[in-house]
């Protein structure tokens, strides 16, 4: 069997390639031969969450939490898995434990702020992107996210710079893209959305 500091870096490289099965494999063998340790919980929890089996995922991060309980990386994983299955105030609770330990922690901050959004907690909401964004003004996808939620809004005039800075900021970002498009189709400016989804559309 690989080791397990080798198998969970390649896991992760899977995970970011998109090769769920074969990592699948990996964590499973890991977990059978190291069911209590923290860092091989948490990364079979991200394989199921990506499998889409999203109770079991949080189940997972759940007992990695369990065991370490000042990883931030865990919590901040364990509020998004939240957030999907929409346990929203377990969600929050998650991001702010993580926050407390690393406070510059991007990823918690992103989540909270999508939390209050899914909430429609707006106003609460944009405060937590204007801080995750005070903490790194490069940070791309605070700026997508706040400028869907000011499409969502209805404002996509204020969107639109936001899109199209997170756009900017990192090439390729499709979300952000179809983000920006949509934002402008709101704002009655067709010919450019219709040119960034050929755009997209080729590189898929």
């Amino acid at each position: 069997m690989i080791p397990m500091e080798h198998a969970l870096a390649q896991v992760m490289h899977l995970i970011n390639t998109n090769n769920i099965d074969e990592a699948d494999k990996i964590i499973s063998e890991q977990l059978t031969a190291h069911p209590l340790e923290p860092q091989v919980l948490h990364s079979a929890g991200i394989v199921a969450f990506r499998k889409n089996n999203i109770k079991e995922g949080i189940s997972l991060v759940e007992k990695a939490v369990q065991i370490d309980k000042k990883n931030p990386m865990f919590l901040g994983n364990l509020g998004e898995f939240y957030r999907r299955d929409r346990q929203f105030d377990k969600a929050r609770e998650s991001f702010e434990k993580a926050l407390v330990i690393m406070p510059e922690f991007l990823k918690a901050h992103l989540g909270m702020a999508n939390t209050l959004k899914d909430q429609k907690k707006y106003v609460e909401a944009m405060a937590r992107f204007r801080l995750a964004l005070a903490i790194n003004p490069a940070f791309a996808q605070g700026y997508n996210y706040l400028g869907q939620m000011l499409t969502e809004m209805e404002k996509p005039d204020q969107a639109i710079p936001l899109l199209r800075k997170a756009v900017g900021l990192r090439n390729g970002y499709i979300e952000a893209q179809l983000n920006l498009a949509s934002a402008l189709e709101m704002t009655g400016q067709p010919e450019e959305a219709l040119t960034i989804y050929k755009s997209v559309l080729e590189r898929m």
